[in-house]
């Protein structure tokens, strides 16, 4: 089924529907129509039956049984439906009968049995050998006292003939019925529905393709008009989106430009001030490191911290403003400002030395050597914007702050986490910290206040 066209699928849950309305309608007819030739071969026989019955009590004496031996045998001559016939008195006696042993014997049968106690007449319908039987009462004339009864035995193969052919006409009909339905849903279906969504496929092909410019031709109000409006402005949209990833990439790393685009924001990309919190870290002991390990193992050694790193850094909202050589610098507050910045930075320095143990471990798995960090931290203004050329630009920030932060990093030690005084307004109710005193930072003109955050 789900291989299956829409016209196919819609033609597979409709056909049965009609299917069995068809069925239940020509059932319906069939037997209404039977029903109607069966009432109306009764309301015949039953005319008959009395028109003889009159003709009996006007015309013959009902114990004259020669007499009306002779009837029977005329109306079994002139009417071929006619099987048997007979006649009684009021006691039920045969007082003529086509079949001979018959006679004045009595007629036990329920239904004369009926007839002569009710004064009613009765027909019945004998299935099994296509027969109706019909008994009326013979009255005298003007008086109407019953003094017997009339049985007519009437042969109805002829009308099982008539439903026959009937029910052949209405079920050739109704299938004829079906078929037509049939057609016309499918027909219907690849117009209404399987037809217009046909004109989505060429707009469908190139959004695959990446191109965006050929728009589905919109007809028409309906379901399937609006469904076109809004492919439309997908594509719109996703050309829109495209654009600016492809412009904004070429500032950020992707995951700010994925989080530019989610929450439909467009940061200004000419230079600004703004407040940021700079974060850095780098590997102590490094550069001796290198002298004592080969390149291709400081190289896997970069690339699994640089990975680890980057998980935590995109996990606290940072953007990565670049890797140099065993230091990362990574952004708070950049595209994007938050009152939460400073916070988060130092969650993500704690979340890095931890991270860091787990990586030692690895490495002490391995059989290479641990490393350990030191970080400084920094909040304070900054120019935000484009750094670089035409042909290449890189979306960082420029100022004292930056500084302050790679002048912190430079300062902690081995798994020490070092932040500045503003920084400290910010966490010290969250952080247990521990004053380091002042430190002289180019380009600042008073010290600045160095905390130490203990909570490691």
């Amino acid at each position: 089924m789900k291989n299956f066209s829409i016209g196919l699928k819609f033609l597979l849950f409709v056909t049965p529907i009609v299917l069995i309305g068809d069925i239940i309608f020509t059932y319906f007819a069939v037997r209404y129509s039977r029903e109607y030739l069966i009432n109306e071969m009764q309301q015949t026989m039953l005319s008959i039956s009395h028109t003889i019955a009159i003709d009996v009590a006007r015309g013959y004496d009902i114990r004259n049984s020669r007499s009306l031996y002779s009837l029977i045998t005329e109306l079994k001559q002139l009417d071929s439906r006619i099987l048997d016939v007979s006649i009684t008195d009021s006691s039920g006696n045969i007082m003529a009968a086509l079949t001979v042993n018959n006679l004045f014997t009595k007629d036990t049968s329920t239904i004369v049995h009926t007839v002569l106690i009710t004064g009613k007449e009765e027909i019945t319908f004998v299935e099994s050998s296509k027969q109706s039987i019909a008994v009326v009462p013979i009255r005298t004339i003007p008086s109407t006292t019953m003094i017997g009864t009339l049985t007519i035995v009437f042969t109805i193969e002829g009308m099982y003939h008539v439903v026959y052919s009937l029910q052949t006409i209405l079920i050739s009909i109704s299938v004829a019925v079906f078929l037509f339905l049939s057609i016309g849903i499918v027909l219907l279906a690849r117009y209404v529905i399987v037809k217009p969504i046909h004109r989505f496929f060429p707009t469908l092909e190139h959004i695959e393709k990446g191109d965006y410019s050929l728009p589905v031709p919109i007809y028409n109000d309906d379901e399937i008009g609006q469904l076109g409006m809004h492919v439309n402005k997908m594509a719109a949209g996703l050309k829109e989106r495209e654009f600016v990833k492809d412009t904004f990439s070429r500032y950020v790393p992707k995951e700010v430009v994925d989080q530019i685009l989610e929450r439909k924001l467009r940061p200004k990309l000419e230079g600004e001030l703004r407040e940021v919190t700079v974060f850095f870290s780098d590997i102590r002991g490094f550069t001796r490191m290198t002298e004592r390990l080969g390149a291709e193992q400081i190289v896997h050694i970069l690339n699994r911290y640089f990975t680890a790193m980057t998980d935590i850094a995109i996990t606290y909202g940072g953007m990565i403003d670049k890797f140099s050589g065993d230091e990362i610098m990574i952004l708070f507050g950049a595209p994007f400002p938050s009152d939460e910045d400073p916070l988060r930075a130092v969650r993500m320095g704690i979340a890095m030395q931890e991270g860091l143990l787990k990586l030692n471990r690895e490495f002490a798995g391995e059989g290479l050597e641990n490393i350990s960090i030191g970080i400084g931290i920094a909040t304070g203004k900054v120019v935000l914007g484009n750094v670089g050329s035409e042909k290449r630009l890189n979306y960082s920030v420029i100022g004292d702050t930056v500084n302050l932060a790679a002048r912190l990093v430079s300062k902690a030690s081995a798994n020490e986490l070092l932040i500045d005084g503003v920084t400290y307004q910010f966490i010290h109710h969250n952080f247990s910290c521990k004053a380091l005193g002042a430190i002289q930072v180019k380009g600042k003109e008073f010290p600045v206040e160095v905390y130490s955050v203990q909570s490691l």
